[in-house]
Protein backbone atom coordinates (compact mmCIF):
# COMPACT_ATOMS: atom_id res chain seq x y z
CA UNK A 1 0.00 0.00 0.00
CA UNK A 2 1.33 3.62 -1.11
CA UNK A 3 1.32 6.57 1.41
CA UNK A 4 -0.56 9.25 1.24
CA UNK A 5 1.59 11.32 -0.38
CA UNK A 6 2.23 8.92 -3.17
CA UNK A 7 -1.43 9.31 -3.48
CA UNK A 8 -1.52 12.79 -3.81
CA UNK A 9 0.95 13.30 -5.92
CA UNK A 10 -1.06 10.82 -8.19
CA UNK A 11 -4.25 12.53 -8.07
CA UNK A 12 -2.00 16.36 -8.66
CA UNK A 13 -0.76 14.55 -12.07
CA UNK A 14 -4.40 13.12 -12.74
CA UNK A 15 -5.48 16.44 -12.42
CA UNK A 16 -2.73 18.20 -14.55
CA UNK A 17 -3.29 16.24 -17.00
CA UNK A 18 -7.18 16.26 -17.12
CA UNK A 19 -6.82 20.49 -17.35
CA UNK A 20 -3.50 20.49 -20.05
CA UNK A 21 -1.41 21.27 -16.89
CA UNK A 22 2.47 19.97 -17.47
CA UNK A 23 3.82 19.38 -13.85
CA UNK A 24 7.60 19.88 -13.99
CA UNK A 25 8.64 19.11 -10.47
CA UNK A 26 6.68 18.12 -7.45
CA UNK A 27 7.80 17.69 -3.82
CA UNK A 28 5.45 16.32 -0.78
CA UNK A 29 6.83 17.11 2.82
CA UNK A 30 5.53 16.21 6.22
CA UNK A 31 2.28 18.71 6.18
CA UNK A 32 2.73 20.47 2.72
CA UNK A 33 3.54 20.06 -1.07
CA UNK A 34 5.42 21.76 -3.85
CA UNK A 35 4.96 21.45 -7.40
CA UNK A 36 5.92 24.08 -10.71
CA UNK A 37 3.50 23.99 -13.29
CA UNK A 38 2.89 24.77 -16.50
CA UNK A 39 -0.08 26.33 -17.56
CA UNK A 40 -1.60 28.76 -20.09
CA UNK A 41 -1.64 32.13 -19.01
CA UNK A 42 -5.41 32.79 -19.08
CA UNK A 43 -5.84 30.08 -16.15
CA UNK A 44 -5.43 32.62 -13.08
CA UNK A 45 -3.05 30.41 -9.98
CA UNK A 46 -5.53 30.98 -7.66
CA UNK A 47 -8.20 29.17 -9.39
CA UNK A 48 -5.90 26.91 -10.22
CA UNK A 49 -4.97 26.19 -6.50
CA UNK A 50 -8.64 26.11 -5.64
CA UNK A 51 -9.29 23.10 -8.56
CA UNK A 52 -6.32 20.88 -7.04
CA UNK A 53 -6.96 21.73 -3.06
CA UNK A 54 -10.95 21.25 -3.62
CA UNK A 55 -10.55 17.64 -5.78
CA UNK A 56 -7.87 16.57 -3.22
CA UNK A 57 -9.86 16.90 -0.50
CA UNK A 58 -12.52 15.15 -2.02
CA UNK A 59 -10.62 12.12 -3.46
CA UNK A 60 -9.13 12.02 0.10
Amino acid sequence: MGSIADYVKQKIFDIANTRGYEIIAIETDKDHIHFLLSYDTSDRVCDIVKIVKQEIIYHL
